[in-house]
């Protein structure tokens, strides 16, 4: 995850830094943190061929030379930025932080339950457009996004992997369990003998049956119920899960 933090004010930089350090670490996750001190260096930045996607920039309003609402609204055609979090003092301008890529918008100083909801907010999003690469059984690749991961079903020695509310499929050469375990970061977990479903694929379940986004129901095999149970559980506690009731 490709993070930039840009204010004028070198004080609160480093505040920012050490929070996100503090959060990014409970999630044991792959990151970067550049420091920038103005818009113009974030957009210098977007212009260089070789410059990383910035998955997050946490961007101060009121600074020397261009703003942070310039740089937004300049930012607005921009691939290289995929989201924003404003911070800023100057609440009154809350309304102009609004954008395609604005996340949402705290105060200074940072009241830090609500930072840390953002950033949840934000590392959810970045896991769920995450690709990983996988290979099917005549060795062609496939890059896939982890939010389209269905579930996966055992074939004989190889598996099934469904994406897009399973409309999709790649036969791929690894055993079931090899397969939860190549894809473990789309929250795969086994639901029976032969299947094994994508948290994020779920919107509900009972004792025997699960419930999937697309109106799907797999039936809850007895030895794997603790387990589901556990890991759904856990999965709603940390607000991964997706609103697909509304």
């Amino acid at each position: 995850m490709n993070i930039i933090i840009c204010d004028d004010d070198r004080l609160c930089r480093k505040q920012i830094s050490s929070r996100l350090i503090d959060f990014l670490n409970s999630y044991q996750a792959d990151y970067t943190i550049e420091e920038f001190y103005s818009a113009e260096q974030v957009l210098n930045y977007c212009k260089k061929e070789n410059s990383q996607t910035i998955d997050l920039l946490l961007l101060d309003i009121e600074m020397s030379g261009m703003d942070g609402i310039h740089l937004k609204d300049n930012l607005f055609y921009q691939s290289k930025i995929k989201y924003i979090i404003f911070i800023s003092s100057f609440r009154e301008r809350i309304d102009e932080t609004f954008g395609n890529k604005t996340l949402g918008f705290l105060d200074k100083p940072l009241i830090m339950d609500k930072f840390n909801r953002l950033l949840q907010k934000a590392y959810q999003l970045f896991q769920q457009e995450e690709l990983f690469l996988i290979y099917d059984i005549n060795r062609i690749p496939h890059n896939i996004k982890l939010n389209e991961v269905a579930y996966l079903q055992a074939a004989g020695e190889w598996s099934v992997l469904y994406l897009n509310s399973g409309k999709q499929e790649i036969v791929i050469k690894e055993m079931l369990n090899e397969a939860i375990h190549k894809i473990a970061k789309a929250q795969m977990v086994r639901i029976s003998k032969s299947v094994a479903v994508s948290l994020n694929y779920v919107i509900k379940a009972n004792s025997t049956t699960i419930f999937t986004v697309d109106g799907q129901k797999f039936n809850l095999g007895r030895a794997y119920k603790h387990d589901f149970q556990e890991s759904f559980i856990n999965y709603l506690k940390t607000g991964m899960a997706k609103n697909n009731e509304k």
